[in-house]
């Protein structure tokens, strides 16, 4: 399979880390449901955009009518650039047969080490789908940090370290992925070590159709959705999980992308506990079950492509860095953004990792 070509890193006025990429023909919205679409070579993937209306990501000055319901999303203007914030680690890998028990000892059938976090993945997917992209983290300056930054600029993902005059890497994770079922097992301090009160230069937001927060860095989060709440940037929050401040980030999200494990303390239904916070366009996804979507009270499912799972790990990444590269390009219905972006997410968990789908 041909990889994609390292891209020249470039520092911008800020001292930022910076990589160019050229321009690629963005997939729209379509019935994606072919895996040899998404595995082929980048030619052969342009041979498939070619087959529909591709819309270019840069310098499109074409306007998109308001999408009804829709609060910031429905007021982009142009398609421009994607912002990711939250996560970055580094991804230990393990293929193993069984999880290992208390105090069990067993040997790896595979290993292997790569960048990850919600954030991360998803500011990738959106990448390599067309969609300029660009990762806001908090990591500090090492080692580990020029591996993760330096995998996702070859990519052609711009990245901004809020921390890069700081010595410090990412968080490790260790994934066990179990070889005879796709299932992961997924060990992580995430961005625990990481102080709260990050420096913002306000530049962050430059350029932006949407933010896509992963509730990593709440604090940094919440600042950042408050200024594209401000400036009329759709909001998509990335709901693996209940964390700490989430109730004061739901009023400024425009559309929440969550997890069957998002769980509102107290809260039976957590679609209705969003939509009454404030946020009325709300998906719900629930692994290989349809998935949910409550777009400003109406409910709809789409359902999951079937697929031969080798590896289940990132498919949530993948479907919210896929879901944003849509609604910044369209004012198609929530729904069939969904169904785009699900058969995406699908076709990745026949492949190992989170990123050889695209490799």
């Amino acid at each position: 399979m041909a990889k994609l070509h390292m891209t020249k890193l470039q520092n911008d006025k800020t001292g930022n880390h910076l990589a160019t990429a050229p321009s690629r023909g963005f997939m729209p919205p379509s019935d994606i449901t072919s895996g040899d679409a998404l595995r082929a070579t980048w030619h052969r993937l342009q041979q498939v955009l070619q087959s529909i209306d591709v819309i270019r990501c840069q310098g499109d000055t074409r306007t998109h009518p308001p999408n009804p319901g829709a609060s910031g999303c429905g007021r982009i203007a142009k398609v421009s650039s994607i912002v990711a914030f939250g996560l970055l680690t580094v991804d230990h890998f393990l293929t193993v047969a069984d999880v290992p028990r208390a105090n069990q000892k067993i040997v790896a059938l595979d290993s292997d080490l790569d960048f990850g976090g919600p954030a991360a993945n998803a500011a990738a997917t959106a990448q390599v789908l067309g969609m300029p992209t660009r990762l806001v983290t908090a990591v500090g300056s090492g080692l580990l940090t020029d591996f993760s930054l330096g995998r996702l600029q070859a990519l052609g993902v711009k990245t901004i370290d809020l921390l890069t005059d700081e010595p410090g890497e990412p968080s490790v994770s260790t994934v066990m992925v179990t070889q005879s079922t796709g299932d992961r097992t997924v060990v992580s301090h995430n961005a625990l070590a990481v102080r709260s009160n990050l420096p913002l230069t306000g530049h962050e937001l430059d350029g932006a159709a949407v933010l896509l927060v992963d509730g990593h860095h709440m604090p940094t989060a919440i600042r950042l959705c408050q200024t594209a709440r401000e400036r009329g940037i759709c909001v998509i929050f990335d709901g693996g999980s209940w964390k700490h401040g989430t109730d004061q980030l739901l009023p400024l999200i425009d559309i929440a992308a969550i997890s069957q494990d998002f769980c509102p303390p107290g809260a039976a239904d957590p679609l209705s506990y969003i939509a009454s916070a404030g946020c009325r366009r709300v998906i719900q996804t629930r692994g290989a079950q349809p998935v949910e979507v409550l777009d400003d009270g109406g409910l709809d499912e789409v359902e999951v492509p079937p697929v031969d799972v080798v590896d289940t790990l990132g498919a949530g990444d993948v479907f919210h860095g896929a879901l944003a590269s849509f609604v910044a390009s369209n004012a198609d219905p929530l729904v069939r953004n969904v169904r785009q972006a699900v058969a995406i997410a699908s076709q990745s968990c026949h492949y190992k990792g989170a990123h050889s789908w695209y490799a």
